[in-house]
């Protein structure tokens, strides 16, 4: 997902083209929730086992009720577009 916000390789710059930027203010918003439970995570393991076991499953409700849920629809999204005859002439001409 960073990938189409920020590409670096050529096909992440053929699925930066997949999404408008309304769509890719969305990805932000979402890396950024996703980032926030992450860091949350990683810090509890500073904590002791209690608050450590609070926010595996805080994350693990963001992760179901979220996470899961946009991966599929982002991949889904991602192979489908990979198909679309726009996708398929942003490669043959870069490879002339």
């Amino acid at each position: 997902m960073a990938s189409v916000i920020q590409p670096n390789r050529l096909d992440q710059m053929i699925e930066a083209k997949f999404y408008s930027d309304e769509e890719k203010e969305e990805f932000l918003k979402f890396m950024q929730r996703l980032m926030h439970h992450l860091h949350l995570l990683v810090a509890s393991l500073y904590e002791g086992e209690k608050e450590r076991a609070k926010a595996f499953l805080k994350a693990y409700s963001f992760y179901k009720k979220e996470v899961k849920k946009f991966a599929k629809d982002f991949l889904k999204e991602q192979a489908r577009k990979w198909m679309e005859e726009e996708s398929t002439r942003e490669i043959e001409t870069y490879f002339g």
